[in-house]
């Protein structure tokens, strides 16, 4: 993988082999079918298989591809898991909402049948619900080689992290990564060094602009927000009725949406609101406070309580609490350089264009699309800076807490 020269290089996300499956928008099916070759290839070969998902439609399809590729497979029965907090609950909706499924299925509801063969599956224990790693249940019925469907595909919480952890050093076993938006160099570093096998199929399960229009169309919503990059077609788009009840949104904005019949009035307990600790931002406009409560209803009536589980959590917040802003970048190399790292440089990326700033004034990359610092004493780090996040690299603990406080000090924060 290569970069722009005067970013850092990228490296290779494993030691074994990295196969990226490009995703066909005109036949989805022929994209599943791939990805399920390739898990047979790999339990066949006697490695397990981990797939990091969130809960969506096409879920359900690949687990009954797979499933039907397993079954040709010469080496026995292999079982597959779902590991969720919601893995039965997930499984059985399947069953319960056919509004949004296609005709051919539709047809199985009117026929008695079900609309997947995942209930097959349950009953001859191909596959197999699982609440969490942690149970005498998972003791009783894990085997491997195996497949296992696990939240979160941010690798970053969840069963699918442990997993991870457990396989990653043989390179007979497979990851595969199906979110579009996923930055796999990023997610995968906490994990390395990696030799499993890394599969990735950016599978797109959400709305296709295209398909705005005529989702608007059907559902008539009284109130729609929309991104803002879709202004322009949908306000040329003769589908489109009623533009006036749609308001367009963009990233890092706040939108002030119109009040509603049906509002939800919250109270607060007084032993809630005496702990709270507000603090003005700098903009002096604005107070804000920090809470960790209990949701609860009671008789038609909201409220917000103090946590049952620890009444100390409402003032236990991290280190470095909220933050949030853009980083200034002249402030940033400044604290870093009070804290002794001046043995750094500064690159600045415009347009795809990389300018290495030298000795030209800081004020120079207030304006950025990207901004690399990389530090060369004591130790190697580096830093990628944009307008919506700061990616701190380096093998030195001591050395990334040292970056992260002086990034911290150059946001607000509470």
């Amino acid at each position: 993988m290569g970069s722009t020269e005067g970013t850092p290089q990228l490296q290779s996300v494993t030691s074994g082999r990295f196969l990226d499956v490009k995703w066909s928008e005109t036949d989805i099916k022929e994209s599943i079918s791939t990805l399920a070759k390739e898990v047979k290839s790999a339990v066949s070969a006697g490695g397990c298989v981990l797939i990091p998902i969130s809960p969506s439609g096409l879920i359900f399809e690949l687990i009954e591809e797979i499933a039907l590729e397993l079954r040709s497979a010469t080496v026995g029965h292999i079982p597959m898991f779902y590991v969720s907090s919601a893995a039965e609950e997930l499984l059985a909706y399947s069953n319960i909402i056919p509004e949004w499924l296609g005709p051919s299925r539709q047809e199985k509801l009117y026929a008695g049948e079900a609309l997947f063969g995942i209930a097959g599956l349950l009953k001859e224990k191909d596959l197999i619900p699982l609440h969490s790693l942690q149970t005498p249940e998972f003791l009783k019925l894990w085997q491997e080689p195996c497949v296992v469907f696990a939240a979160h595909w941010g690798l970053r919480m969840g069963p699918a992290v442990h997993l991870l952890h457990r396989w990653g050093k043989n390179m007979d076993n497979m990851l595969v990564l199906l979110e579009p938006s996923l930055d796999i160099q990023l997610a995968l570093s906490p994990f390395q060094p990696l030799a499993i096998q890394v599969l990735r199929l950016a599978v797109i399960s959400g709305l296709r602009p295209k398909e705005v229009p005529w989702v608007i169309e059907k559902l008539q919503p009284m109130f729609t927000l929309v991104p803002e990059f879709l202004q322009q077609s949908l306000s040329l788009n003769t589908e489109v009725r009623n533009p006036t009840s749609m308001h367009f949104y963009s990233s890092r904005q706040s939108v002030f949406l119109q009040d509603f019949p049906e509002e939800m009035q919250v109270e607060m307990s007084p032993e809630l609101a005496a702990n709270l600790k507000p603090k003005q931002l700098k903009t002096g406009k604005l107070t804000v406070a920090q809470l960790t409560a209990d949701l609860c209803t009671k008789d038609g009536h909201w409220s917000l309580q103090m946590p049952k589980s620890s009444k100390n959590s409402l003032g236990s917040s991290q280190k470095y609490g909220c933050c949030w802003g853009v980083v200034n970048v002249l402030a940033l190399v400044t604290a870093l350089k009070d804290c002794g790292l001046s043995d750094l440089s500064v690159t600045k990326i415009d347009n795809d264009q990389s300018i290495n700033l030298g000795n030209s004034p800081l004020e120079e990359v207030l304006n950025f699309d990207k901004v690399f610092i990389e530090i060369y004493s004591p130790s190697p780090a580096s830093l990628a800076i944009t307008s919506k996040a700061t990616h701190i690299s380096s093998d030195d603990p001591a050395l990334r807490h040292l970056v992260t406080d002086a990034v911290s000090r150059s946001l607000e924060r509470f």
